[in-house]
């Protein structure tokens, strides 16, 4: 059955993730009249079955973590014992609230919900068909704004089945813990996801086709987290190639050839497939209403506008990097540029990068790989959380800060920080970056002592060897 609405729309937004919603909030508020599609659930993969459940199962981890080690503080008491099904129940619990927040907003900010697939069917025509009951709505609205996210990249060959062999958005809701489990992909899933059920006592293995973890960042950062995992016993095979996976009831065969050429054999009762994400373009109609797209992403302005008059891509379908805040952003500025605002272009190169494994990683702007091979004269300072008050008290002094600056004027190329709360840390320098600040503002600054905050200006004073709290190695 196809049913069409009379009302003409401002927007209409396809998908309902950070993206999605973004835009129609910011829509609404600004007096136009929005329509949001969505074909799962308010709050998107990032809510459901991402960033928000992957963060909500780390925290159980950590705090499992604090309890084993609870006899150094001095707490003597039995073993905890952890219950995956429980974390898994508090992990829901946290997602439907969010969800149930966001239903409210929706209904507060007036915006008419449709549950379903949206395609476009013309200009200014979206159709929405229900992917239980097959009827379709008929949606007219003067902006179109693509917000359909991304989903897993898949490996020719090797098939998900949610069982035995799965994907990102399988693990958040696997209540069984396997005895062990292998992992492709040293990037921020393999690493997320490496950490929880190792900390559980899950044996894990992560391989990995480049020649180090988390390929992007600083290789220093790489470099620790190697460390670490070696402690930790998660195994990794990195600069992998000829991978092979054969699966059953029992588990997993995976053959491949390490970084020496040689064949290897790994069994596993489970396999991650962590290869990256790409686009959610399926169905949406993009071709016959004649959107560009390149290398599986949709290609738009600065002001988030495609090649064609009235519609517009935010989030993940509009490429990389693939990250919740920078749709959110970027839903704004869809949203200001439609009302007829002439809102700030997104800063990608300011975008932070944060990773919640353990330890921590955040990072922004340049590593410095990338200002060697652009030719910058630069310098390097760096502080350590071993010399951190509040990090010892804490028992978690661990990992170190790292920033690069220019040698001639201290603009502030890049930072990267590993260990905990290094994804909160980052941020200082995300917004010294973003106002244009420079590294003798970060060493000018008064920071509460003892705080973990102290290894920011501590590794700005390094660039011009001022650190104070820098163990001397002579």
């Amino acid at each position: 059955m196809s049913v069409a609405t009379n009302t003409v729309y401002d927007v209409i937004v396809i998908g309902g993730g950070p993206g999605g919603y973004s835009t129609a909030f910011r829509a609404a508020q600004l007096g136009l009249s929005v329509g949001l599609v969505e074909v799962f659930k308010p709050g998107g993969v990032c809510l459901h079955a991402g960033c928000v459940p992957y963060k909500a199962l780390e925290a159980c981890v950590r705090t499992l973590a604090t309890l084993e080690d609870a006899g150094r503080f001095g707490i003597i008491g039995g073993r905890p014992k952890p219950s995956l099904s429980a974390m898994i129940e508090r992990k829901n619990d946290i997602v439907g609230r969010l969800a149930d927040d966001l239903s409210a907003l929706i209904k507060e900010h007036k915006i008419a919900y449709f549950h379903g697939l949206g395609a476009i069917n013309g200009a200014g025509v979206v159709d929405v068909r229900d992917v239980m009951t097959g009827n379709e709505t008929t949606l007219r609205g003067r902006n179109i704004v693509l917000a359909t996210g991304s989903k897993p990249r898949m490996i020719p060959g090797i098939m998900a089945d949610g069982v035995t062999i799965l994907y990102s958005d399988h693990i958040v809701d696997k209540r069984n813990l396997p005895a062990t489990l292998a992992i492709i992909g040293g990037g921020a899933i393999g690493v997320e996801t490496s950490t929880f059920y190792a900390a559980l006592g899950c044996a894990v293995t992560i391989l990995e086709v480049a020649p180090r973890l988390m390929m992007p960042e600083d290789e220093d950062i790489s470099a620790e987290l190697g460390r670490r995992y070696a402690d930790r016993d998660i195994k990794t095979e990195l600069g992998i190639g000829g991978l092979e996976v054969e699966s059953d009831r029992k588990g997993v065969n995976i053959k491949y050839k390490n970084s020496a050429g040689l064949d290897r054999q790994l069994k596993a009762e489970c396999l991650l497939v962590a290869a990256g994400r790409e686009a959610f373009l399926d169905g949406l109609g993009l071709a016959s209403a004649g959107v560009k797209v390149d290398r599986g992403f949709v290609l738009t302005d600065a002001g988030m506008k495609t090649n064609v008059a009235g519609i517009y891509a935010v989030g993940d379908v509009s490429g990389p990097p693939l990250m919740a805040h920078k749709a959110m952003a970027e839903g704004m500025i869809a949203a200001e540029r439609i009302a007829g605002l002439s809102p700030q272009p997104l800063s990608i190169d300011l975008l932070p990068h944060c990773t919640f494994c353990d330890p921590e990683i955040g990072s922004v702007g340049l590593t410095e790989a990338d200002a060697a091979k652009a030719g910058l004269s630069y310098k390097i300072g760096r502080s350590y959380f071993q010399t951190n008050a509040k990090a010892m008290c804490e028992g978690r002094e661990g990992g170190f800060a790292k920033v690069i600056t220019e040698r001639d004027t201290g603009k502030i190329l890049g930072a990267h920080i590993i260990g905990a709360n290094a994804t909160e840390l980052i941020s200082a320098f995300v917004e010294t970056m973003r106002c244009g600040g420079t590294i003798g503002d970060v060493q000018e600054a008064t920071l509460a002592h003892p705080t973990r905050s102290e290894v920011i200006k501590e590794a700005a004073l390094d660039t011009d060897d001022k650190a104070p709290l820098k163990p001397r190695l002579d």
